[in-house]
């Protein structure tokens, strides 16, 4: 586990990375890497109702959203950072083309590597654990009044 994103109706709002690696990825000992508090009011849209996920897991790659519709950005990632400059541009992209790839992380190839053994189980894959929805009547009507696409209303 290299990183905890919180999503807040669809869009990430924090991110906690720099977590400790355990000294035997097998063992039960020193397993749980994060503890804290998060203070959701910091989190949360002014007003409204929300809905919350935390994501745990390897650090996601960098990639984009260039364009949607009418050159709108729509939410979807259209390309990774494929040129390797750190970050997501029309450069990442083949000339005449809306959208380039989303390249995956290399796997692992040193067992010294966190990730090397879940990896080559699981054909390239990388653990990732999610929590159910925390639905919040923050009006209290006794009623999840769904905030909408990316929250909006």
């Amino acid at each position: 586990m290299e990183e905890v994103r919180v999503i807040v109706n669809g869009k990430l709002v924090h991110s906690f990375g720099g977590l400790s690696s355990p000294g035997d990825p097998f063992g039960t000992a020193g397993a749980g890497r994060f503890e804290g508090d998060i203070a959701l009011a910091n989190l949360l849209p002014a007003q409204g109702d929300a809905w919350l996920v935390v994501e745990a897991g390897a650090k996601l790659p960098l990639a984009g959203d260039l364009s949607g519709e009418r050159g709108v950005p729509d939410g979807i990632p259209d390309t990774s950072d494929n040129n390797g400059d750190g970050k997501v541009d029309a450069l990442d992209v083949t000339a005449g083309k809306t959208s380039g790839t989303l390249n995956d992380p290399a796997v692992p190839t040193s067992d010294t590597d966190p990730r090397f053994h879940y990896a080559h189980v699981l054909n390239g894959g990388y653990p990732y654990a999610f929590t159910n929805p925390f639905v919040l009547d923050r009006n209290g009507n006794g009623v999840f009044d769904a905030p909408g696409v990316k929250g909006a209303r």
